[in-house]
């Protein structure tokens, strides 16, 4: 049923933007705006561990990096590429067209993008405040997150005296940790309400609420789903106007994932599972930041496991175009046999061209 309200969609969006485009004048778009973008991101790390089931508990490793590409199409269109070449892998790690011009309010993305499940997930790894990902955030969704080939409408609510985004999304359902990738015939539906509230005393607070929903076996009797439900929130002050810059943000996610499963008789039953994280990232010197990030990751696929994650780090920025950081991480489960795993990280992120800023 997506498919025919999809053209329908279309066809309207052809006919608004044949009546925009005739009474268009120019000039809303430059030609250098017309030009692309172009940056790159390179991403160096050392890392030791006294985690005895590594092969390399000691290592020196180029993890690779993202070729940027961003460009105004024409007064209707923006576009970006991300081109992400990694150690493991390469590919298009984002490809996404995004109008300008729909009536209402409205924009649509059309491509293969980050989705906007919480925060955590559209930000891209190396523009993230500490090395080390949540393992709340990595056991649901994977190493790469939630990052599909789909359509995104998204509006704000008119009327408000404050920001709301309200985002709808139909996407392929590629994700192998969470919706058992492409073996499934059926799509991912998604949905997210972003909130954002000006405090005053240089204060913001983002509160967002996300719902995923797709299939995670590709039988056709049971059918068998995945339901993810997470909630976000972000409380950011900074002040420029001190003779010291400072800033502090306190970041808090949580995810609570239902996954249907068969036990050894074929009977049907969920698995509930739950895990958040809680952030903080504080700005005491120009260009010195601190960091300490707790996490908790239930069990979303049944192992037997829980883990919690504690790491504090420190990072420096030279510029806009380069980062040091440092990190401690200490990892604990909760099965009996296994001792904490103590983690140094260490990272150097460099940028080569016009890279625009992250939405935050």
């Amino acid at each position: 049923m997506v498919f025919p309200a999809f053209f329908v969609f279309m066809l309207s969006f052809l006919f608004v933007s044949d009546g925009i485009a005739q009474s268009f004048q120019g000039g809303a778009v430059t030609q250098s705006k017309m030009n692309p973008a172009i940056a790159a991101v390179g991403e160096f790390e050392a890392s030791a561990s006294d985690d005895k089931s590594l092969a390399h508990p000691h290592q020196l490793r180029f993890l690779g990096g993202d070729l940027d590409i961003y460009a105004y199409v024409d007064p209707y269109f923006k576009a970006e590429m991300v081109i992400c070449l990694h150690h493991k892998h390469a590919g298009f790690e984002e490809a996404y067209l995004e109008s300008m011009t729909l009536p209402a309010g409205l924009k649509l993305r059309i491509g293969k993008f980050k989705a906007p499940f919480g925060k955590w997930n559209t930000v891209h790894g190396h523009a993230l405040p500490v090395i080390n990902m949540p393992a709340c955030w990595e056991r649901v969704f994977g190493e790469d997150g939630l990052n599909e080939s789909g359509i995104a409408v998204s509006e704000m609510i008119p009327f408000l005296p404050t920001y709301h985004e309200i985002i709808g999304l139909a996407l392929n359902g590629e994700n192998q940790t969470a919706f058992n990738g492409a073996a499934t015939r059926d799509l991912l539906y998604m949905g997210h309400l972003k909130n954002f509230f000006e405090l005053g005393g240089y204060r913001t607070l983002e509160i967002g609420i996300s719902h995923a929903r797709g299939r995670n076996n590709n039988i056709n009797s049971p059918r068998l789903y995945t339901n993810v439900t997470g909630a976000n929130a972000i409380f950011q002050w900074k002040n420029s106007m001190l003779p010291l810059e400072r800033a502090f943000t306190l970041w808090s996610e949580i995810y609570y994932n239902q996954r249907d499963t068969l036990d050894v008789d074929d009977v049907q039953k969920t698995h509930i599972s739950t895990g958040y994280f809680i952030l903080g990232k504080l700005q005491f010197l120009k260009r010195w930041y601190a960091t300490c990030m707790y996490d908790y990751s239930g069990d979303p696929v049944n192992t037997g496991e829980i883990i919690r994650n504690v790491s504090t780090g420190v990072s420096f920025q030279p510029s806009e175009f380069s980062e040091i950081k440092l990190e401690y991480r200490r990892t604990m489960s909760d099965r009996s046999e296994q001792d904490p795993i103590n983690e140094l990280k260490a990272m150097v992120v460099f940028t080569i061209g016009a890279h625009g800023p992250h939405a935050f």
